[in-house]
């Protein structure tokens, strides 16, 4: 997939225009990715399905809480604020999730103690070096590799 930047859309924390897919867009400058919730629905499914088959989440799972500071990089709304896995993130119910750099990672691996998630930065690394943006398969793959081995 090749990287597209997105006239007039620009990352929420920093400024910059974003690059990417519709379905989520990067902000090279400061690391935070937006996704629509259909994305973050089918990660946290499939990162669910391989910890505990019985165990779903979505986003419906966690409530909205009142307008923050942040504004939409689509349509300039102000984005709503919810916790997700103890993650503060930034929501527009029109076009999607705004994360932070590393938070993604973070709330798709909420069995990893706080201790061992610096092993997030070799993940980084690996995608930056060795991927394409936007190869959904193996951003869960790194999680799933990440995950199993702090269990080990």
């Amino acid at each position: 997939m090749t990287q597209s930047y997105h006239r007039g859309v620009q990352c929420p924390k920093c400024g910059v225009a974003l690059t990417g897919s519709q379905n989520q867009m990067a902000c090279q400058t400061c690391g935070g990715m937006f996704v629509t919730e259909a994305l973050l629905d089918e990660m946290l499914r499939t990162v669910d399905g391989s910890i505990d088959p019985t165990e779903r989440r979505t986003l419906a799972d966690w409530p909205d809480g009142d307008a923050g500071p942040r504004l939409c990089p689509h349509c300039q709304a102000p984005m709503l604020q919810l916790v997700i896995e103890r993650i503060p993130v930034e929501r527009c119910k029109t076009h999607g999730v705004w994360f932070d750099g590393q938070e993604l990672e973070r709330v798709l691996s909420p069995h990893v103690t706080a201790e061992s998630f610096t092993a997030r930065e070799e993940i980084r690394r690996f995608f930056a070096d060795h991927l394409e943006f936007g190869s959904l398969t193996a951003l869960i793959e790194a999680i799933r590799r990440l995950i199993r081995r702090t269990r080990d």
